[in-house]
């Protein structure tokens, strides 16, 4: 008897389709993919907490500033205030007749 289309040699041939029966025929497969589960599952690791940087316009400096001392004072993460104005808000010039 042949394997039909949906059988296992055309999930052999297709580079698409996983054959996951076929991976896990394979003892060294089961441990590498229970190894990958594994550590998956242990959860992230708590890393130090980087430099927040924060880019804005000038009129906003004051405001930014303050949340940015009161998220310092809470979190312990330090803060960078950026302040510039940008090219967006300023008004394209007419040109002259």
């Amino acid at each position: 008897m042949t394997d039909t289309v949906f059988g296992l040699d055309a999930a052999r041939e297709s580079a698409d389709v996983i054959c996951f029966a076929c991976l896990f025929r394979r003892p060294w497969l089961r441990v590498v993919a229970t190894l990958l589960c594994a550590i998956a599952l242990l959860g992230p690791v708590d890393a130090p907490a980087r430099d927040l940087v924060v880019y804005g316009e000038p009129t906003l400096e004051k405001a930014l500033k303050s949340v940015g001392a009161l998220w310092q004072a809470r979190t312990g993460t330090r803060v960078n205030i950026f302040v510039a104005p940008t090219d967006l808000l300023s008004l394209p010039k007419t040109p002259s007749i």
